[in-house]
């Protein structure tokens, strides 16, 4: 299967660059467009840093990635305040027009609360789409090598 649009969930975890390597190397195999989302954090879940600034190293960082691998693509950063949905709902629509959606596992006992500790689960459950969980320990040289399918007959799995 070919991907033409992948999404690819940035946030401010120390995993986010494996995350976002791995995802340009996806776009780059397949020769497809690479989106990345950054959520702005609601104030009281955010960090204690303003969060314009970790949105403009987000940008900065995916740029430098697109550049040096000559894959096409852009970064949308959203306010989760100002859309007044949660950071699921958002990514969950702009999941719909994508062929593949990458998030980050979250890491246990972490502090972060700016992304929900159940991001990953309600984007496979809720984005109707092919969902990649990268493991937030570890890198990712090659994905998709051997691949195991689990099929149920509920709507989980559609």
């Amino acid at each position: 299967m070919a991907f033409k649009d992948i999404l690819v969930h940035l946030d401010n975890r120390r995993d986010c660059p494996t995350r976002l390597a791995l995802a340009v190397r996806l776009a780059r195999r397949h020769a497809a467009r690479l989106t990345a989302i950054y959520v702005v954090p609601h104030p009281y879940f955010g960090p204690r840093r303003d969060p314009e600034s970790f949105a403009a190293e987000i940008r900065a960082l995916f740029a430098d990635e697109l550049a040096a691998a000559g894959v096409e693509g852009e970064c949308l950063c959203l306010d989760w305040p100002v859309a007044g949905v949660s950071a699921t709902e958002i990514v969950n629509l702009h999941a719909y027009y994508r062929d593949l959606v990458i998030v980050g596992q979250p890491e246990s006992g972490a502090e972060d609360r700016a992304v929900p500790a159940d991001l990953a689960e309600k984007v496979v459950l809720g984005a109707g789409r092919p969902v990649l969980i990268v493991p937030y320990a570890g890198t990712f040289e090659t994905v998709g090598e051997r691949v195991m399918v689990a099929w149920r007959g509920g709507p989980e799995s559609s």
